[in-house]
């Protein structure tokens, strides 16, 4: 996900597959390893969907580099 999108920039906007859309924050951290985490209104998205443990869930961008928006698929399967 670092390579998709843009580490000087600590927003976003995540838009389900209805068009829906909420803002925000992406955290990127280091240690122990590279990883990312999602805030702002990602726990609206979560009630919004009725997620829950489990639920999988798949993020993707457009295409790697500057990205602002981050689409993503839920499957309860």
């Amino acid at each position: 996900m670092a390579d998709t999108l843009d580490k000087a920039s600590t927003s976003l906007k995540l838009v389900d597959g209805c068009g829906n859309m909420w803002k925000c924050i992406l955290i990127f951290g280091s240690a122990p390893y590279e990883h990312c985490m999602i805030g702002g209104e990602w726990k609206r998205f979560v009630d919004a969907c009725y997620l829950y443990d489990g639920v999988k869930i798949r993020l993707w961008a457009p295409a790697a580099g500057k990205n602002d928006s981050l689409y993503i698929t839920v499957s309860w399967s």
